[in-house]
């Protein structure tokens, strides 16, 4: 039995042995890493494109979902359309929508939605990691006649922005615009078709021309962009709608118009460009309801009231009770540019920034910003608050001021904070009153700070 068994363990090791030599001589297999590096080099350096691409397949078909995956396809994207197959590149550019979206770059992404736009057959559509990506019907289709000598001329203007280099395209724009104003409202149709060019460029300008030219002609149009563009066609048209001047004739018709996108989701992202849109159509205090309604919005309605009316937008902002904490910070931001003093070189003195602001309103914007927890737009608005009341107030008012800054400055959570809102209270000149630093944490905060700021020389004022 010792015998067999030694004979069969001898047989096993022979036949694993054996199995393994065979095994060695296999060629190893290849990981995606390493073939997408093959084919890199296949294309640019031995500029073997047949060679490239059938790596570059292996390495889509064997990668899954990954970045190497996503890379071979856009290659393969790439070279298929330059090699004139444009639906094989369709393809990729699908599939790297489809699939790969989440791993795309902003380059990447613009890359997709362009190749789609380049390769779509006339009159089709489809979705690109930017959006809907919609192509003209062929001229001389049933839905897209032959152009009329207009619309040819009109196209030969717009052409000349293709070409253009980026340090010359503000100076070529106003030489296109100056040659499309005297056509007027007849070039409306064919801009309309141009908004949804392939082409960036040219939707911007088309966006940006139907606003000047056709004024309140153009809402519908814009707003019929916004509703069905892509990504870019959706971005122009935003655009020029905050082209449209508000007037007692256009105003009406534009807000209403406008209003009703804040409601569709895929414009969440858009909604602060809207409404800094819709905002010179509206009042101060339409703008400051809208603001109390909170959402994304929220501040670009609070920055467009400050440009409107201060004082009102200042009033307003005294009452506010709680605020999240990103929107305070911005409301503090605000707050002292409305009650706060600047420097004045000619007169050589501090002077407020709003003149006509009530001396009544800083201090409760100063009570206001005290009320916040500190941040560094607090720690920055109330020193500067504090001074204006300095200027204009009384003794009395002076130190109240001096003190609440003072205190909001001592009682920050954090040292930075701390130091800043100390460093702007010397640079406005703002000193601690006595009874401030009578409260021994503060005094000892206080130390500390003055301590920093002076490089490590601690002392107290007196």
């Amino acid at each position: 039995m010792r015998v067999r068994l030694t004979v069969a363990l001898v047989g096993s090791i022979l036949c694993v042995g054996l199995g393994s030599r065979a095994r060695a001589g296999d060629p190893p297999v290849e990981d995606a890493p390493s073939m997408l590096r093959r084919a890199r080099v296949a294309e640019t350096v031995d500029h073997d494109i047949p060679k490239a691409m059938d790596l570059y397949r292996k390495v889509f078909a064997a990668a899954g979902d990954t970045d190497t995956s996503r890379d071979a396809a856009l290659h393969l994207m790439d070279l298929l359309e330059a090699r004139g197959d444009r639906p094989g590149a369709l393809g990729f550019a699908k599939e790297l929508s489809d699939r790969f979206t989440a791993r795309l770059d902003d380059a990447m992404k613009r890359q997709v939605h362009e190749t789609m736009a380049r390769t779509l057959p006339a009159g089709s559509h489809a979705k690109s990691p930017l959006g809907d990506v919609y192509v003209l019907p062929a001229p001389g289709s049933a839905s897209n006649p032959s152009p009329s000598p207009l619309e040819t001329k009109i196209l030969a203007i717009l052409s000349r922005l293709d070409s253009v280099e980026e340090a010359n395209r503000g100076a070529t724009e106003n030489d296109v615009m100056r040659a499309l104003l005297p056509v007027g409202t007849d070039a409306l149709p064919i801009l309309e078709r141009v908004l949804y060019d392939a082409r960036p460029e040219r939707a911007r300008f088309a966006a940006q021309t139907l606003a000047r030219v056709g004024k309140a002609a153009a809402i519908p149009t814009l707003i019929k962009a916004v509703r069905e563009g892509d990504g870019f066609t959706r971005a122009s048209a935003i655009g020029g709608l905050a082209l449209i001047d508000p007037s007692p004739g256009v105003s009406p018709q534009f807000v209403g118009a406008v209003e009703q996108l804040f409601a569709l989701p895929a414009l969440v992202d858009r909604l602060p460009l809207l409404a800094s849109a819709l905002a010179p159509h509206l009042s101060t205090k339409e703008c400051l309801d809208r603001f109390a309604q909170g959402g994304p919005p929220a501040l670009t309605w609070l920055y467009a009231a400050q440009g409107k009316d201060p004082v009102e937008t200042a009033d307003r902002i005294t009452k506010l009770s709680e605020l999240d904490p990103a929107v305070a910070s911005r409301v503090a931001e605000i707050a002292g540019r409305i009650g706060g003093a600047e420097w004045s070189g000619s007169l050589a003195l501090w002077t407020p920034r709003v003149p006509g602001l009530p001396l009544v309103t800083r201090v409760a914007l100063l009570d206001a910003i005290v009320r916040m927890k500190a941040s560094a737009e607090s720690e920055a608005a109330a020193p500067t608050i504090a001074k204006a009341i300095d200027v204009s107030g009384s003794p009395e008012q002076q130190a109240a001021a001096a003190s609440k800054a003072w205190a909001h400055a001592l009682d920050a959570e954090t040292p930075a904070l701390r130091l800043t809102g100390v460093d702007a209270l010397a640079t406005y000149g703002i000193s601690p009153t006595i009874s401030l630093l009578e409260n021994s944490s503060r005094s000892t905060v206080f130390g500390e700070v003055v301590g920093a700021l002076l490089g490590g020389k601690t002392f107290l004022r007196d």
